[in-house]
């Protein structure tokens, strides 16, 4: 999503340089100290701010408000509104996104905001906040605005971050309001909605109502807007290869992995026992920059001669090795694990930590040995679908997201030249930083589900 033209500081921040005058208006409250002025030490530098705005210098913006609060003399409530204002608008044009969501928010707390303005700043917090795929955030705004306004395009915004978090019944909830108001969304979000829609298998979508309005080819134009790609086409295993361990490349073992109902179903009922035969299903494509979108759930029980800490467990690697340079034995691929546990496991406290099978990992430039890295997460139960997103940024750095949470980030995932499987990858002229590589879903012996599965490549 973009912020719309004019939704908001759309007009002159100060009407008279000199003097630095506020429209009176603008001051709400008592509390609001100011009296509708720009103090006077701080008025030309923002002056200078906004005028880098109007020429896109958002660098330059950026310096006239350090200059702006480098300057001796107290800053009313006024002066912490207008500068946080700006520079929310300017970080969302630079995307940084969660610099930008730190000063909108202080701005739509601010006793100064107007109460015409407020309906266009949580329009911006839901924008934000669904970019950054903190949806409980961007919901949580979202429906603070359509108690003041069931404006159209806030209703089209929530409804994207219900249905990116999850919750299909109020995505369509949402979508139905706009479809009985004969609206026309926004082709880029509405086209994001209709795949999701299309997804469920519910002829009465109401997504897929309003999806008629829009000629196909507009759609996949949209669709490329938006940036998503599904890596799963509801159908079947195209685009994906299977490894499990003691079997060939390609072979998919006892039916592992299955496709029912538009989901990626681990099962093992037609294995007799486990005998440490992990599996894989790798996407046949690398990526290196990129976020991953998926949700997962585990059901029943793990194979009874599986290890405790298999059990309630599994993950997606990332950075993977292909599978085709991995040995027949071979249990788990050279990557970086998102780890999945649910309520129960031992492998573990929460969900989300990371885990190193043949590599290693920094965080703040300290290079960290350790296998399992825990996460500031918890556990969800057995038959509970959970949301996940994996942000990576090459060899750069690392975030999980669950359940649009931030639970851990790292940066410079690399090849352990201690690890057997790593070694060999290194001896064949792998280099030992990580920056690209296949995804995989993990079989670990614990039967699983994943659905929704879909990446946004990056540019970097």
């Amino acid at each position: 999503m973009t912020f719309r033209s004019g939704s908001w500081l759309a007009g002159p921040l100060f009407a008279v340089v000199s003097v630095a005058v506020m429209p009176p208006a603008l001051a709400q409250t008592a509390e609001c100290t100011g009296n509708g002025r720009i103090s006077y030490e701080i008025a030309k530098p923002l002056v200078g701010a906004q005028d880098a705005m109007k020429s896109k210098d958002w660098k330059k913006a950026l310096d006239k408000l350090k200059d702006a609060e480098s300057r001796s003399g107290t800053r009313t409530a006024f002066d912490k509104f207008n500068i946080s204002e700006i520079r929310g608008y300017v970080y969302a044009n630079l995307k940084r996104d969660a610099d930008a969501a730190r000063d909108l928010e202080f701005a739509y707390n601010s006793p100064c905001m107007p109460e015409a303005r407020k309906l266009d700043r949580l329009e911006a917090l839901t924008d934000v906040y669904t970019r950054l795929t903190d949806y409980p955030k961007a919901i949580a705004f979202g429906e603070r605005g359509l108690t003041q306004s069931r404006d159209h395009n806030l209703l089209i915004a929530v409804a994207l971050a219900y249905d990116l978090s999850g919750d299909r019944a109020n995505a369509n909830r949402l979508m139905d309001e706009v479809y009985d108001t004969q609206q026309t969304a926004r082709e880029n979000e509405m086209a994001s909605l209709k795949a999701a829609c299309d997804k469920g298998d519910d002829k009465a979508c109401a997504l897929r109502k309003i999806s008629t309005t829009y000629p196909k080819a507009e759609y996949e134009k949209a669709l490329k807007l938006a940036g998503w790609k599904s890596l799963f086409d509801g159908k079947s295993l195209d685009g994906w290869t299977p490894k499990i361990a003691k079997h060939p490349v390609g072979e998919n073992y006892a039916d592992t992995f299955r496709v029912e109902d538009g989901v990626i179903k681990v099962y093992y009922d037609k294995y007799g026992k486990f005998d440490r035969q992990f599996g894989h299903l790798y996407t046949n494509q690398a990526y290196s920059n990129y976020i991953l979108h998926l949700e997962y759930r585990f059901v029943g029980t793990a194979v009874e001669d599986s290890p405790p800490w298999a059990k309630l467990n599994s993950g997606v690697m990332i950075h993977s090795q292909s599978p085709l340079s991995m040995t027949l034995g071979q249990e788990f691929p050279a990557s970086m694990e998102f780890q999945f546990l649910a309520t129960g496991a031992s492998a573990g406290k929460q969900t989300g930590n990371v885990c190193t099978p043949g590599t290693n990992l920094e965080m703040g430039e300290k290079l960290l040995l350790d296998h399992i890295i825990d996460a500031k997460s918890k556990f969800y139960p057995l038959d509970e679908w959970v949301s996940v997103e994996a942000e990576v940024h090459g060899n750069k750095e690392v975030i999980y997201r669950v359940n649009g949470v931030e639970v851990l980030r790292y940066q410079r995932p690399q090849l352990d030249p201690r690890d057997a499987d790593a070694q060999r990858l290194l001896a064949a002229g792998a280099p030992l930083q990580l920056s690209f590589g296949h995804i995989a879903l993990q079989a670990e012996s614990q039967p699983v589900w994943f659905r929704n599965i879909r990446i946004k490549q990056l540019d970097e």
